[in-house]
């Protein structure tokens, strides 16, 4: 069962739900890895924050994939946190090395930060709750629709919307309707006509302008109403 302990960091109340684990393949019985991973999933559902740790030793796991991408799904705020650091044997690339393999990997958590910690010794540990605090401040972060459009129009100056059905589309305007995460809401001329290699220039746009280190950022996309 997850373990909930509230605490205080920085005069800002926390829960931390700590999950029982991940047991490895070839280590206990199918059922009981697939309980265990069912049980980290369900404790997800509460957390704004998801810590996804993975075994420095062990690399990137299914199982490691597997939460990471169901943390994704869900919209939650997501740092990827290499422990075990210390059992590494080290020179001065290996960090590198192992950042470009683990960027690879999580080729859809390319906005979460990465700290290389170790439990054991202490090493960098102190920098996972600031990290928390900072991403859960862009996690609630609300973006003036003004600042929004000015980055709006200034995309399509750099790189026009494209075509669809023989015209070119249209951005009106854009508006942020939810945060956790953060949601965005942007009127066209024909929504159904905007391709994924836009809508994903867009939120590139939206995080050189305003960051968003941590979160994933949504935009829907709406017709607007022909004015009568």
């Amino acid at each position: 069962d997850s373990v909930d302990t509230p605490f205080i960091y920085n005069q800002k109340r926390y829960v931390l739900i700590d999950t029982a684990g991940i047991r490895r393949k070839g280590k206990v019985s199918q059922r009981l890895e697939k309980f265990s991973v069912i049980q980290a999933l369900k404790s997800m559902d509460r957390a704004h924050v998801a810590l996804v740790v993975i075994d420095a030793r062990d690399g990137v796991t299914d199982q490691d994939l597997t939460v990471a991408g169901y943390a994704y799904e869900k919209g939650r705020a997501v740092i990827l946190v290499v422990n075990k650091w210390d059992a590494v044997e080290k020179d001065n690339s290996t960090m590198n090395q192992y950042l470009e393999k683990l960027r690879f990997s999580f080729t859809f958590l390319s906005f979460a930060p990465v700290l290389f910690v170790s439990a054991l010794t202490g090493q960098r540990v102190a920098k996972i709750m600031a990290e928390v605090e900072k991403v859960a401040a862009e996690f609630n972060r609300r973006i003036p629709t003004a600042a929004l459009n000015k980055i709006l129009i200034e995309a399509e100056r750099s790189h026009p919307a494209p075509l669809y059905q023989g015209k070119r589309l249209k951005f009106f305007y854009m508006t942020q309707i939810e945060t956790r995460p953060p949601t965005f809401l942007a009127f066209v001329s024909k929504a159904e006509g905007v391709p994924v290699s836009y809508q994903r220039y867009l939120v590139n746009q939206l995080r050189a302008a305003f960051g968003f280190t941590g979160v994933p950022l949504r935009i829907s996309y709406q017709d607007r109403e022909r004015r009568s």
